[in-house]
């Protein structure tokens, strides 16, 4: 049986495709930005009475998180940097790249609030997270991924911080995710907005 590896790639494709079929997550979520390796020219969407609009448009150069995903519902903006493993975003390098990247990409949208497609979005909660694929034990790594963005990001601990993981279950990919710190809305409403598959 071919067996393949949970890159960066295929648990960015794995979360998205996820929040886009399932009814639940889709009823929540959407997908405002996706960085795919190669893909097309990069534009941040926002959804409106008349479809998707474009709000803005990376610079060739410019840095970009790897997802940006919006919930209308819980008035949520989650900006996503994602590596193939959680030990490549413990490296102090990457960690200081993507909170900076993510830092600068709130600052970006939290500056549309004149654009009548992105408006009332950027009074927001904006909200980092991180993603990777190759998952094992998703609480000790998101742990790890959550200490290491707190040393950095040198923020206070009830900073709220989502982690996803992607694990390979007998060749069924399944999303998992742990939140650290407060978020503004309950635990509970924000899981169940995802609707990930329970494990047993």
């Amino acid at each position: 049986m071919y067996k393949f590896k949970v890159d960066e790639e295929v648990a960015r494709w794995t979360l998205e495709v996820h929040l886009q079929v399932d009814r639940s997550a889709a009823a929540h979520w959407w997908v405002a930005f996706s960085n795919p390796t190669a893909g097309p020219w990069k534009r941040l969407m926002a959804k409106t009475g008349e479809g998707e609009v474009e709000v803005y448009r990376y610079r060739r150069e410019e840095e970009r998180p790897d997802l940006i995903i919006v919930s209308d519902i819980l008035k949520a903006v989650l900006i996503v940097e994602a590596k193939d493993n959680h030990d490549k975003l413990l490296k102090e390098r990457q960690m200081v790249k993507s909170i900076r990247v993510m830092r600068e990409m709130e600052a970006q949208l939290v500056n549309l609030g004149d654009n009548p497609a992105w408006d009332v979005r950027a009074q927001y909660s904006y909200i980092p997270g991180f993603l990777w694929g190759e998952a094992r034990d998703i609480e000790a790594e998101s742990r790890a991924v959550a200490n290491a963005y707190y040393e950095v990001a040198q923020v206070s601990l009830s900073n709220p911080l989502i982690g996803f993981a992607i694990r390979n279950i007998d060749d069924t990919l399944i999303p998992q995710v742990h939140v650290h710190g407060t978020l503004s809305i309950s635990k509970s409403t924000f899981l169940e907005s995802l609707n990930f598959p329970l494990i047993s």
